[in-house]
């Protein structure tokens, strides 16, 4: 992590450095995302400003200006001293070049091919407009912009519209993407987190959206449900912070009024929507449809008259049929009827010198 650390460790230690660098990352999203288990807003915005000291090999007391090209530890500690001095790295990309060669305080002793370097790197940080809007959504045009209602009541779902411009546009997108971590032996992608929370509180981690697109603007939305708020107003805090350089995380402060639920007119319904919520689904044509083929697949009336007369006279033949095989069944009774009353004479004896027949009992 020492950017000093080819001058004071071993080659041996040096590798270990490496095997443990290139690790890190996912070290670091596993660290991330037990942060936003927790719900802790301070957690998740402290591994992220580990994630950029580690691409930029600083400790968290090195001066941020060390995260430009050519700039050592006294080049850093010059700049951010005496009058006109740069403490952050935003001060020193904002502050006004001292000669025609681009040098500003602190590069009084670079090359011109050095301070060249130096303007480029500039040219290609992440400096960007944090524009957040925020109430509830009412419609999202073509062009990706959204409308709010005119107020927002209490138990209404929040939309946090954020738009990310980048300062420099005229940067072709194919350029972006890539960050500046010479350190680092992995390449490094710019990144960025959007998170919300109270104001002036960092406990609670109320939503977060990682940004992964390289454009010149980035648009997201994130909503928040505010079930159980009092009608009142109320301050949210937003924080666009950078996975990879120190020094350019922005933050800004929305506020909301909530009103009475009761106090808000319902809105007026279109014609044309009831119009159209009136109108048959597509459900109800598909099945519309469908019945009409059905009666195409029976034919004409005089097809189905036909067809009626024909299972008129298969009932009448089956009704023959059966009465035969019922009258069949009879017959078959009755012949065993007669069987048994030959089997019941089994003898025969003289009584009074008359014959009689004895049943078996």
């Amino acid at each position: 992590m020492n950017r000093l650390a080819a001058d004071n460790l071993s080659p041996a230690l040096l590798g270990d450095l490496d095997t443990i660098l290139r690790k890190a990352p996912n070290l670091i999203e596993a660290m991330r995302d037990t942060a936003k288990g927790t719900g802790n807003l301070r957690m998740l915005h402290r591994v992220l400003q580990f994630q950029q000291h580690l691409y930029q090999a600083l400790y968290f007391t090195s001066s941020p200006l060390l995260q430009l090209p050519h700039f050592g530890v006294t080049e850093a500690k010059h700049a951010s001293s005496g009058k006109g001095n740069y403490r952050t790295l935003l001060q020193f990309i904002e502050a006004k070049a001292l000669d025609d060669k681009g040098r500003k305080k602190g590069m009084a002793n670079m090359t011109d091919e050095h301070c060249a370097d130096v303007e480029v790197l500039c040219k290609y940080l992440p400096l960007v407009d944090f524009d957040v809007q925020a109430g509830c959504l009412d419609y999202e045009d073509d062009d990706k912009k959204v409308h709010f209602d005119e107020v927002c009541a209490a138990g209404d779902i929040l939309t946090f519209y954020i738009e990310i411009k980048r300062q420099n546009d005229k940067i072709p997108d194919s350029e972006l993407g890539i960050a500046h971590a010479p350190f680092y032996p992995l390449f490094v992608e710019e990144e960025w987190f959007i998170t919300l929370g109270k104001a002036g509180n960092e406990e609670n981690l109320f939503s977060v959206v990682e940004v992964k697109e390289h454009e010149n603007v980035i648009r997201h939305k994130m909503q928040l449900p505010t079930r159980g708020l009092k009608p009142g107003t109320y301050d949210f805090d937003l924080y666009l912070t950078s996975t990879c350089y120190v020094g350019l995380d922005k933050k800004t402060t929305v506020k909301v009024d909530l009103v009475d639920p009761k106090t808000v007119k319902p809105a007026e319904v279109h014609p044309e929507d009831i119009e159209a919520e009136n109108a048959p689904s597509l459900f109800d044509l598909l099945q519309e449809g469908g019945e009409e083929d059905e009666d195409s697949d029976f034919g004409s009336d005089d097809e189905d008259g036909n067809t009626k007369k024909k299972i008129a006279l298969k009932k009448d033949a089956d009704e023959k049929d059966k009465k035969v095989e019922e009258q069949d069944k009879s017959d078959e009774q009755v012949a065993d009827e007669e069987v048994d009353s030959d089997d019941d004479l089994v003898a025969v004896e003289l009584v009074d010198g008359v014959p009689e027949t004895k049943k078996n009992k």
